[in-house]
């Protein structure tokens, strides 16, 4: 006798598991055309848009607290912007190399010698020249960064003693401005910007330059060698920007290993 088979219906289990498959893949399908268009954004939106700006700096010979030991400084302000004691202030000028350092800050106009530098997420190094000047090289300084176009509160303060990589953060009440007046407080080794990013000085050094790059009002060669301080600062993105780069790395990663 011939076997006929009978269609069989298929059961309530398997009808769970057929639904479930398909959400489970209408999910992946969801998560990579999102990855496929946010994968894009991650090389092409520059990390230095989701940090702070550097906006000036002075160094200036302190006592160990970071409090203003001397009249003699050198900061970001241009001659015709003025200074609290012009006869003993010169110009700071702040490249991203030491051996041939571009300058991100020039001249000694009011247009030039302010700094606007966009700090990289992740670590920043960056090469401080002073000119000699009357100052002799040995002593202790403190350097002040302002950021975010503050120049009256320095966000970090960093004391170092020449032909040195030892440091402290500086908090002494009698620390300058950008100005060079001795009355607000240091900034300390971190700042935190309004939007909750850090920027935190993990190194700090001071030595001669190799090479003459600077000289007192100007960022050309003055004849001298230059008083090189080395800052090294490490970038935080505050909270929800660094989740929206681990988002964006994971959707991407799924993306990739799902392609054929």
């Amino acid at each position: 006798m011939e076997r006929v088979a009978l269609p069989q219906e298929p059961c309530e289990s398997q009808g769970r598991i057929h639904s479930r498959t398909a959400v489970g893949i209408n999910r992946n399908n969801l998560v990579l055309n999102i990855a496929k268009v946010l994968l894009p954004a991650l090389f092409i939106l520059p990390l230095s848009t989701l940090g702070v700006v550097l906006t000036d700096a002075i160094l200036y010979t302190s006592d160990a607290n970071g409090n203003g030991a001397t009249q003699v400084w050198w900061d970001t302000l241009s001659t015709a912007e003025g200074s609290t004691n012009p006869s003993t202030t010169h110009n700071v000028y702040i490249a991203r190399e030491a051996a041939s350092p571009v300058f991100l800050n020039t001249g000694d106009s009011a247009g030039t010698i302010h700094p606007s530098i966009n700090l990289n997420i992740g670590a920043e190094t960056l090469y401080v020249f002073s000119d000699q000047s009357s100052q002799s090289f040995a002593g202790t300084y403190t350097l002040n960064l302002f950021f975010d176009g503050d120049n009256v509160n320095p966000g970090i303060s960093g004391v170092v003693d020449f032909g040195s990589s030892s440091f402290v953060g500086g908090t002494g009440t009698s620390a300058r401005r950008v100005d060079g007046d001795p009355n607000v407080t240091g900034g300390g080794l971190t700042y935190t910007a309004p939007d909750s990013t850090t920027v935190t000085l993990t190194g700090l050094s001071m030595g001669l330059s190799v090479g003459d790059f600077v000289q007192g009002l100007d960022s050309t060669p003055g004849g001298q060698p230059d008083r090189l301080t080395t800052a090294q600062l490490t970038i935080v993105p505050e909270p929800s920007t660094f989740a929206l780069f681990l988002g964006l790395a994971s959707a991407s990663l799924l993306w990739w290993r799902s392609k054929p």
